[in-house]
This record gives C-alpha cells, sequence and structure tokens, in this order.
C-alpha cells in the first residue's frame, strides 16, 4: 500500500506528480514495486491528482493523515498482511519490502532504538486499534506502532538489501526531491 496523501507543504507543489525519470514520483515508486506484490494499493485524498494510476479514495477523515490511510487501505485491501509505504520514497528496495513483509505484523525497521514509522507491515487485524488511535486523534504512525508493540527489525538487516539505507528517505524539500534526481541518475 502506497499512502499518496501529504500536503506538499515544505516543497510548495505535488511531490507524488512531479517528473522522475519519465513518470512521476508515484508512478515511479509502483512501477519499482509492481513485480514483487499481488496488489499495489494507492491511497489518497484526491485520486484526480494521479490520472493515470488506479488509485483508492479515501472517504473516512476529512484530513487525510497517514493513519487515515493506513485505516482506509487495510480494510480494502486484499491480503491480510499489507506492507505500507510512503509515496514520497523513491528509494525503496523491493527486495527489502519482500524482506519486511515475511515478518510478522506489526513490524517496523528502527535504528538505534528508534522506529522508522514507514516502511511497516500491518495486518488487518489491525483495523482495531488504527481506528482507536484515530478516534483518539492520536495521528502518528509511530504511536501506533507503540501501541501495537511493533516488531522492530535493526536496520543492520536491512542492509542487506539496501547497503545505503536509502529506503527511509523522504521527499520533503526542493532540495530533497533535486538530490534524489541526482542520486538515481
Amino acid at each position: 500500500m502506497v499512502l499518496a496523501g501529504g500536503k506538499s507543504k515544505r516543497v510548495g507543489k505535488n511531490t507524488l506528480i512531479q517528473p522522475f525519470f519519465g513518470k512521476t514520483v508515484l508512478g515511479f515508486i509502483v512501477e519499482k514495486l509492481s513485480p514483487f506484490f499481488e496488489e499495489v494499493l494507492i491511497v489518497c485524498k484526491n485520486p484526480l491528482s494521479f490520472p493515470k494510476l488506479k488509485v483508492l479514495k479515501t472517504e473516512i477523515c476529512e484530513e487525510f493523515t497517514p493513519i487515515c490511510g493506513i485505516l482506509h487501505g487495510l480494510k480494502n485491501c486484499k491480503t491480510e498482511k499489507v506492507v505500507v509505504v510512503p509515496g514520497d520514497s523513491p528509494f525503496l528496495k523491493p527486495k527489502l519490502l519482500q524482506f519486511l513483509s515475511r515478518s510478522s505484523p506489526p513490524a517496523c525497521f528502527s535504528f538505534e532504538n528508534k522506529i522508522v514509522p514507514l516502511p511497516a507491515l500491518f495486518h488487518k487485524n489491525h483495523l482495531f486499534f488504527v481506528e482507536k488511535n484515530l478516534k483518539e486523534g492520536k495521528l502518528s504512525v509511530k504511536e501506533l506502532h507503540g501501541l501495537l508493540k511493533s516488531n522492530r527489525i535493526s536496520v543492520s538487516f536491512a542492509k542487506i538489501y539496501d547497503p545505503t539505507l536509502k529506503f527511509s528517505v523522504n521527499i520533503n524539500r526542493r532540495e530533497d526531491y533535486e538530490s534524489a534526481y541526482r542520486f538515481c541518475c
């Protein structure tokens, strides 16, 4: 599941529709993941932003938050276990995500005992807890991992599939976008 609902406040325009190697940033990520997963579900507030992609619109929340996206995606996905990734992380390694998908959910990576909230692995059974956090106004994915007592996978395992550990880098600023473009070249 790809969360594609960010506001891109720091970039100033929708990061996910910016050109990236002949596609959009989101299109690049979806194309990268599609051969490795049965379903790549894109969850967002405004599907018209992504006219060339199959998108699931969230109607549960007034404002799109990662927790809202996770809730809506879990309710609509075909599989029991779901790998959730941010839509602005072009350095995701599909084999790393496959490794994550073979873990026991809930699971996330940790670095020096700090949770890396996404990518993460959830199960449809976690819907109750996601709804509970949302109703209580707890919108942090880190808080959700705490509530679920998520299995923490050391980034030392991630290095096997991603020696640079770029998997957790998001495009949050214009400089990040430019750097990501240079790094991928």
